[in-house]
């Protein structure tokens, strides 16, 4: 399983394309059949992997959303990030 340090810049891969439903998303990548269907909270999650944000920052954003800490949501938020970039959907800058 891919790993993300906390100082990694995550991106989506090259190709990666979000569609947005509501709160909910699809990734797909160009030339291929492979979709995946994400919940809110990992919609939103995508939703900040710019190319800019490094993984603390990201924890750190989606902590005061959902009014907690950065340590709280760091294990779920680089689980998800392993999870996008084992499946060719993410990958560090």
């Amino acid at each position: 399983m891919a790993e993300f340090a906390d100082t990694d810049v995550p991106v989506l891969t090259r190709g990666v394309i979000v569609r947005t439903f509501g709160e909910e998303a699809l990734l797909t990548r160009t030339g291929t059949d492979v979709v995946h269907s994400l919940n809110p909270s990992a919609a939103f999650t995508v939703g900040l992997i710019d190319g800019t944000r490094t993984v603390a920052e990201i924890c750190e954003e989606i902590a005061a959303a959902a009014d907690t800490t950065g340590e709280a949501v760091h294990s779920d938020i680089t689980e998800l990030l392993a999870t996008l970039a084992d499946l060719g959907f993410a990958e560090t800058n």
